[in-house]
Formats: C-alpha cells, structure tokens, sequence
C-alpha cells in the first residue's frame, strides 16, 4: 500500500444524485458501490488520508461499517465543493487534495497518484488536475464527458455531447490546497457560469473563471456508474 502523507483523497457521495438516486449505497458484488472507490484510494494514499464526505447519515454510517473515515459536510452543489468543506473541517493541512468520485469504481491507485502527482506539480501556477483516457469521439452518450486537449494537455472545452478529435473524462481532479480553496471562493462569488448550467459540468465553470486545468493521461477505458446498466456493466467485470 502507498501512501503520501501531503495527500488527502475526499470522496464526495450523495444519495440524491439525479439520474441513478443512492447509487453510492447499492450493493455491486457484495459491497457498497463507494467501497470500491474508497479501496483504490486507500492503495494509491493510504487509509488514513481517505475521507468519504457526505451530509446523509446513511452513507456515513455504511463508510464507517466498511472501515472509512467518515466527515460531515453540509449539501453542497457539486463535488468540488464538498471536497473543500470535509477538508477545511479535518483540522489539519494537506498539500494536495484529490477529489474521486463515489461513482468512479474503475480508477486505479496509480491514476490517483498520477492525478496528485499532476496537482502538486501545479500548485503554483493555480492549475487544476484531472484524468483522460481514450474512447469515440462520436460517442453520443450524455453521462460520459469528453474533452479535447490543447498541445500540452491542458483543457480546452469539456461537453456531454460528442466533440471532434476529444478524449473522455473521469471524474476525479486534484487540486493544490491553495487552488482548491480559489475554486471554492470563484464558486462563491460568481456562481454557475451559463456554459456550466447548460452542460451541468462544474469543470465549465471553472474555465469560464480563468482557472486552468491540465489532465494526465490514462491508458484503458474507465466506467462511471450513472445508469443500472453501468452498475450491471461494472459488476459483470467482478465476477
């Protein structure tokens, strides 16, 4: 088991998440969906710098059954920023935090480091970090994101419809503590940007604030977990 001690892996869940509702507590194999995320997390850090953050007693109740730590937030609108409320509340400081997705079962301990690793390399710079990987770019399906990078893989335009010459988008960012704590003021004072509410992707807003975003690279295709079919998909890989 790795870990990195400046490190911290929040794991945002929700039980009222819009198109799969307490997907993060459904059974997939004799676990809890989110396990599986908090297990690749604590081989890519450590268990210890793990964190599920949620405002349902439910779901902190069944991380705690399972052996995680468990940190209460208020509802929060999007990932990003219930990431920075669990790690304001931890009382102490971490020089990268890696926000996984509950729904991302499929990203490996080595993406996670990759994505902190990419994070800390632009902390001073202000630059958010994320994960890609290659798919069809003619893919029509709304739950995938794509994005198309620039020459240095910086981010470009993310979108959930089908984009020319894109990769796909996992949902998991790492942020220097510095950027994490802008992303979260630039939410707060200007809120959704139009791009953002027309495509419901936070990263868009993010953009649209001046904040850049940089993306390492993953080799095979990641599933998240958005609809009953990606849950029997996901859970068909098990057996």
């Amino acid at each position: 088991m790795g870990e990195l001690s400046d490190t911290l892996v929040v794991i945002p869940a929700r039980l009222a998440s819009t198109r799969l509702p307490r997907k993060v507590l459904m059974d997939v194999g004799g676990k809890p969906l989110m396990q599986y995320a908090w297990e690749n997390a604590c081989d890519a850090v450590g268990d210890k710098n793990v964190v599920i953050a949620s405002s349902d007693d439910e779901v902190l109740d069944r991380a705690r059954i399972f052996g995680a730590i468990g940190q209460r937030t208020e509802p929060a609108r999007n990932g990003t920023l219930r990431a920075y409320d669990a790690a304001s509340r931890l009382g102490r400081s971490y020089d990268v935090i890696v926000n996984l997705q509950a729904d991302e079962p499929e990203v490996p301990a080595q993406a996670i480091r990759d994505v902190a690793a990419l994070a800390r390399s632009l902390a001073d710079n202000g630059g958010v970090a994320t994960l890609v990987f290659d798919g069809d770019p003619a893919d029509a399906n709304p739950q995938q994101t794509k994005v198309v990078l620039g020459r240095d893989n910086r981010c470009l335009f993310f979108s959930r419809r089908p984009l020319p010459c894109c990769k796909m988008h996992a949902g998991v960012y790492g942020y220097g503590w510095r950027t994490l704590c802008n992303v979260a003021d630039a939410d707060a004072d200007s809120g959704q940007s139009d791009i953002g509410r027309a495509e419901s992707l936070e990263q868009l807003d993010w953009l649209w604030d001046g904040i850049p975003i940089y993306a390492t690279r993953w080799s095979r295709p990641l599933l998240s977990v958005n609809t009953i079919d990606d849950l029997l998909t996901f859970e068909a890989t098990l057996s």
